[in-house]
């Protein structure tokens, strides 16, 4: 059945979209924290970005998963 694909593919791209998140804060905060002040507040604006970006992402296709499951029951 085709929803339950969409679910099952919803459900692994959240979880992949939260992991991407940590890695991104991960790279910004330990590993270019050594580098110049201007730079690091740069990439930490980036960092803010892509994290919002992704938190909507990851807002919209857990709705989306809400509404199939809504519709199987």
């Amino acid at each position: 059945d085709i929803r339950k694909v969409r679910l099952t593919l919803g459900n692994h791209i959240i979880l992949g979209l939260d992991f991407l998140v940590g890695k991104d804060i991960i790279d910004t905060l330990l590993l270019d924290g050594t580098g110049s002040s201007e730079k690091f507040w740069m990439d930490l604006a980036g960092l803010f970005t892509v994290v919002i970006i992704r938190i909507t992402l990851t807002y919209f296709t857990g709705k989306e998963i809400r509404e199939i499951e809504l519709q199987e029951k």
